[in-house]
């Protein structure tokens, strides 16, 4: 990756060996909120993408709801620099229990449906570990972060994960709604018939995810070692922040990029075939045009999302906002 710290120039950070917990947690955390509340930006979404100023109604909660996560994210890259210190083992970080207070407090602080952000949830968490982790390694946060180690210690914090942690993602799934049946999917299947039996079981998170990643682009995600975020997605953002600097374009034609690679398993679920059909061929389209990198191809763009009103395809949203993440901790900024 091409972040190399070079934005960090006028921000006044320690720079001492051996950072405090609280100044490597709390930096982490503040990445993630950024990173979230610039993807639910109805400036970003209607600026950019052109989608419908109803959105901007929803705003405030949206607000609410990216910063009370935030704690969780904080708690995450907390225990990541534990383990990377050595006080904490991986299987000790209880990934099932951050998911599971991640989901409860969007529901303590906004008044709207929770599921929205399940996505997210499912990403952001293990991604804030491996960046408190790697974090953890530098003497300086001017010095750079390390994809590889974030993108290998995610994966190894899934994999690390023990029963108790499958069965905390089992009792919040069961919480899900209709709408969101493409999270449910692995709650629902009669592979375990109840919650004892995973208590039993030698199942980690990642074996858990594996059993439904070919119905659910998140799950295959986290099953996959995070490979769309960390190849195409940061590719795609990388591509637009060298060419212009911006970084709601580079959001934006990250979206685009991956909407145009991937069918949306949100929209299969709740019976948005063609649509999802639709987005992948026409994003296909718009990125040939050089998605928000070419008048034709912004063009494109705002044809494509018009035509999708009403119909949002949440798992590349929650995909495109882990790639905004990884790029603000990696220096990227305004």
């Amino acid at each position: 990756m091409g972040f190399h710290g070079k934005h960090f120039d006028d921000i006044n950070l320690d720079s001492t060996p051996q950072m405090s917990f609280g100044a490597l947690a709390n930096y982490v955390s503040r990445c993630a909120s950024i990173a979230m509340n610039l993807h639910y930006s109805p400036l970003l979404l209607q600026g950019i993408l052109n989608l419908d100023p109803q959105l901007w109604k929803s705003y405030p909660q949206k607000v609410f709801a990216t910063i009370g996560m935030s704690a969780t994210f904080f708690d995450a890259a907390k225990r990541g620099i534990l383990v990377q210190r050595e006080y904490l083992n991986y299987f000790e970080v209880e990934l099932g229990m951050l998911y599971s207070q991640a989901y409860k407090q969007v529901g303590e602080w906004q008044s709207g449906n929770p599921n929205r952000f399940i996505r997210n949830i499912f990403l952001m968490v293990p991604l804030s570990l491996a960046a408190g982790y790697e974090i953890s390694t530098r003497d300086s946060f001017k010095s750079g972060i390390n994809i590889k180690i974030i993108q290998h210690e995610a994966s190894q914090f899934i994999a690390e994960s023990i029963p108790d942690d499958v069965v905390a993602v089992v009792e919040m799934l069961f919480t899900l709604g209709e709408n969101d049946k493409d999270m449910g999917v692995l709650a629902d299947a009669k592979i375990v018939q109840s919650i004892e039996d995973f208590e039993k079981s030698e199942l980690s998170l990642l074996d858990f995810f594996k059993m439904s990643g070919i119905h659910n682009l998140v799950y295959e995600e986290l099953s996959n070692n995070f490979e769309i975020i960390f190849n195409t997605g940061l590719h795609s953002f990388e591509e637009a922040f060298n060419e212009t600097n911006d970084i709601v374009t580079s959001i934006g034609h990250t979206y685009l990029s991956l909407l145009s690679e991937y069918k949306d398993s949100y929209l299969i679920a709740n019976g948005f075939d063609e649509a999802a059909r639709k987005a992948l061929s026409r994003g296909k389209e718009v990125m040939d045009m050089g998605g928000l990198l070419t008048d034709e191809g912004k063009k494109g763009a705002r044809d494509l999302i018009n035509s999708m009103k009403g119909i949002t395809p949440r798992s590349i949203e929650a995909l495109t906002s882990s790639v905004t993440f990884l790029a603000v901790l990696g220096g990227i900024r305004p």
